[in-house]
């Protein structure tokens, strides 16, 4: 509240507002929700007659790149990824050109061509971001693994993806 209000958090509960908290939560609609707090807060949309944020879709394919395991792993992420991406595309590279981080225009963008074969003007300028190295790897959970791709010089540390004309260093 007093990072929020500052010097008038005095006068705010001195005029009867109730004190600001911040909701607390299982469950929505009987599903499990796993909330999380970040500095950088991404594109979100808020819900009608609450002051709930929800990430927009494009925020959503970026977060589960960050962090795969919060999201039923990385292979869960690979099939969202070839399902839904060339329909949300505009939004996917949006929000990656807004708010990813260059390991993140590069995981997204090996996943968005080579996987799931589609094509945008972006790829080019998330592409001079690509880099040899040991931690530049598809799964930041999992270990580097000798196949990568060329063109966006990452470790295909997935065995499902390790038959999709990799390179073997």
């Amino acid at each position: 509240m007093n990072r929020d209000l500052g010097q008038q958090t005095e006068n705010f509960l001195k005029l009867g507002y109730p004190k600001l908290i911040r909701p607390t939560f299982k469950k929505l609609s009987g599903i499990t929700v796993h909330l999380l707090e970040r500095s950088n807060q991404g594109a979100f949309r808020t819900t009608a007659h609450s002051s709930l944020r929800v990430a927009t879709i494009g925020r959503v394919f970026l977060d589960m790149l960050r962090e795969p395991a919060l999201c039923g792993g990385l292979q869960h992420v690979v099939d969202m990824y070839t399902n839904h991406a060339k329909k949300y595309l505009p939004f996917i590279v949006d929000e990656l050109n807004t708010h990813g981080a260059p390991i993140d225009k590069v995981r997204a963008g090996y996943l968005l061509s080579e996987v799931c074969k589609l094509d945008h003007p972006a790829f080019a300028d998330w592409e001079k971001f690509a880099q040899r190295g040991g931690s530049r790897k598809l799964d930041p959970e999992a270990e580097f693994e000798p196949f990568y791709s060329e063109r966006w010089k990452l470790s295909i540390n997935l065995p499902s993806l390790l038959n999709n004309e990799n390179t073997f260093e």
